[in-house]
């Protein structure tokens, strides 16, 4: 299902908050708590990841810039963990928002990017995709210490 696009998309290099170090660290940082998240079979809320994400500034939490920091964060780190020939998890699937308890519609916009929109028609077909997306993460994720990368 989830494989690394081909081109890749213009966003997935633009460093949104900070500097290019900056910017950096903070994907970094993103990385390792949604891997961490993962390895404890857990999800977490946008305003959980800001929080953890320190190396950017997030002076109107998860909705700086009208959320567009964030979604840049999690598509480029999401963009990162896929493989062209692996189907892989969209590892963005662990953040949620706090009132829905499910993915913004950036995550939707986000899989109709990267050649998923078949998995966003219905909101049926988004609840079982999600769910599926975080399941795989476990799966992925699971069994590696907490913030330890992939190799």
């Amino acid at each position: 299902m989830a494989r690394l696009p081909s081109p890749l998309p213009r966003w997935y290099l633009t460093v949104y908050g900070g500097d290019e170090n900056a910017w950096e660290e903070a994907r970094a940082q993103c990385r390792r708590t949604l891997r961490a998240w993962a390895a404890q079979r857990r999800y977490g809320y946008y305003g959980d990841l800001a929080r953890e994400v320190t190396a950017i500034e997030w002076p109107d939490g998860p909705h700086t810039h009208e959320g567009n920091q964030m979604g840049y964060l999690l598509g480029q780190v999401s963009l990162a963990e896929l493989d062209r020939d692996a189907d892989k998890p969209l590892i963005s699937a662990l953040v949620v928002e706090k009132d829905s308890g499910r993915p913004s519609n950036g995550f939707w916009t986000f899989c109709r990017e990267v050649g998923m929109a078949h998995a966003i028609s219905s909101q049926d077909r988004r609840d079982a995709f999600w769910l599926q997306e975080v399941e795989r993460c476990w799966e992925e994720y699971g069994g590696e210490s907490a913030g330890r990368e992939h190799a």
